[in-house]
C-alpha cells in the first residue's frame, strides 16, 4: 500500500510539472495567434477597407477559436458594436482565467483596442503592425524563458514528490 501510495505522489507531482509547462506554451501560443490577428485587421484595413464589426466576424484562427475568445468577441461585437470590444473580452477572459496571457503582454492589445476606429485609415494600419511587433517581441521573449521555466518547473514539482514520498515511509 506504501508503494501504491508513493507512486501516486510521484505521479501527482510529474503530472504537475507538466501542467505547469503546457501553460507556458499556451501563453507563447496565444500571443502568436494575437500578433496573427493584428497582423490580419491591419491587412483588411489597408487593403480591403473593411468596417471594424466585419473585420472581427469574419477573421479565424484555431488558437483563438479553441480557447473561446473570437466566439466571445464576435458575439460581443454583435450585441454591443465594434468600441473596445476587444478590451472588454480580453478583460472579461483574464478575470475568468481562461487566457494563458500575462496583463503586461496584453497592454499594446488594449491600448489599441480602445483606439481602433478613431484614425483614418493610415493610422489604423500603423497602429496594428506596432502592436502585432509587440505581442511577436513578448512571444519571442516567452519562448527564450518558456524552456528553461519549464525544465526548472518539471524538477522541482518531481523533486517536491520524492521529498513527500521520503518523508511519508
Amino acid at each position: 500500500m506504501k508503494w501504491l501510495g508513493a507512486a501516486l505522489i510521484l505521479s501527482l507531482s510529474l503530472y504537475l510539472g507538466i501542467a505547469l509547462g503546457a501553460a507556458e506554451r499556451s501563453r507563447i501560443r496565444e500571443l502568436e495567434a494575437f500578433s496573427r490577428m493584428m497582423g490580419a485587421i491591419g491587412e483588411s484595413v489597408d487593403l480591403l477597407r473593411l468596417p471594424a464589426a466585419e473585420i472581427f466576424c469574419t477573421y479565424s484562427d484555431d488558437v483563438l477559436e479553441e480557447n473561446g475568445f473570437l466566439p466571445r468577441l464576435r458575439a460581443r461585437v454583435q450585441r454591443d458594436g465594434p468600441t473596445d470590444a476587444l478590451g472588454q473580452v480580453i478583460s472579461e477572459m483574464q478575470a475568468e482565467g481562461r487566457l494563458h496571457c500575462l496583463t503586461e503582454d496584453l497592454e499594446a492589445l488594449t491600448a489599441f483596442s480602445k483606439e481602433f476606429g478613431c484614425g483614418d485609415g493610415g493610422q489604423e494600419v500603423r497602429r496594428c503592425a506596432y502592436c502585432a511587433a509587440r505581442l511577436t517581441a513578448c512571444a519571442k521573449e516567452a519562448s527564450e524563458h518558456a524552456q528553461g521555466n519549464i525544465r526548472v518547473s518539471r524538477t522541482l514539482s518531481f523533486s517536491a514528490g520524492i521529498l513527500c514520498v521520503l518523508m511519508l515511509m
